[in-house]
């Protein structure tokens, strides 16, 4: 998802855990803002002010990626109905033919349950996004995916990075042993109703890093043991919060005629964690792989 150039495709892991529509949805409505009990939340952003974007809150990344310039004009990004609306539109603008939008937290963060309630598009070669990233020398500082979805259309169901298929992901320096690649991927995809809301989160601990869709846990991983340790900088480095929508590259083809499209953000969270992994893990729960990074 980060800045990063083409990386080697390898295979994914893929589980096929079906989820549920989001507990707190209600009927025919768009926005669920409620607030659970227990901590205060160290971060939130309600989105419950239409207009503009905090923008004192929010940073937005100007620049062509892949098939779309991504913007900070209302058209693109914006508040509107009680959510988070990045929006993509065909037309040219600059050098690209599809504009569309990223943002990410003026604020680092590290540790916590960082969650979001999202509706995402099913537009082929759509690709909506919610990570943490740290960009000042990736993928060595480490990037956390807790949400994409790449809106490609296969032949197989069920292929990695495909229509219907939520994918989690860690980026990092690779282990030693594979020297050649510039990037490591622990890829898991999990098949939702991506048209439904659903919350998704990652909670981020000392030595530990757990997905979740809709409060069900889809992956885990864990510190692995001395001799790899440039492969977890997630207990050295903080980390800001992003959301986007690319269009094309991984996702395939765009279907031009179905634009506009949006990605809907109900609400962002970030929960203080009453518990931290802190001991060193015996290995990595998933096995490695490579994935390509935006």
């Amino acid at each position: 998802m980060t800045r990063g150039a083409a990386l080697l495709a390898a295979p994914l892991l893929i589980a096929t855990a079906c989820s549920g529509n989001d507990t707190n949805e209600q009927a025919d409505s768009s926005t669920t803002t409620t607030t659970p009990s227990g901590p205060t939340p160290r971060f939130a952003d309600e989105f419950d002010v239409d207009g503009p974007l905090d923008w004192e809150v929010w940073e937005p990344i100007i620049e062509k990626r892949h098939e779309s310039y991504q913007t900070d004009r209302d058209k693109n990004v914006r508040v509107e109905d009680g959510n988070l609306v990045i929006e993509a539109h065909q037309e040219d603008y600059k050098d690209a033919k599809y504009t569309s939008a990223m943002i990410q937290t003026r604020e680092s963060f590290q540790y916590g349950r960082f969650e979001a309630r999202m509706k995402l598009p099913e537009t082929p070669g759509t690709w909506p996004a919610f990570w943490l990233v740290n960009d000042d020398q990736w993928p060595d500082f480490g990037e956390i995916d807790v949400m994409e979805h790449f809106a490609r259309e296969t032949e197989t169901k069920g292929e990695p990075q495909s229509m219907g298929y939520v994918e989690t992901n860690l980026h990092s320096t690779p282990p030693k042993a594979v020297p050649a690649l510039t990037d490591w991927g622990r890829a898991t995809s999990t098949q939702v109703d991506v048209a439904e809301w659903h919350t998704y989160a990652v909670e981020w601990a000392e030595g530990e890093i757990r997905f979740f869709i809709d409060d069900e846990e889809t992956a885990t991983h864990v510190r692995p043991p001395k001799g790899d340790e440039q492969t977890w900088p997630f207990d050295d480095h903080p980390e800001v919060i992003a959301f986007d929508m690319f269009l094309g590259a991984y996702a395939g083809e765009v279907d031009s005629a179905a634009l506009p499209q949006q990605l809907l953000v109900d609400w962002v969270r970030v929960w203080p964690l009453d518990d931290a992994a802190g001991e060193e893990a015996p290995d990595d729960t998933t096995p490695p792989s490579t994935t390509q990074s935006g």
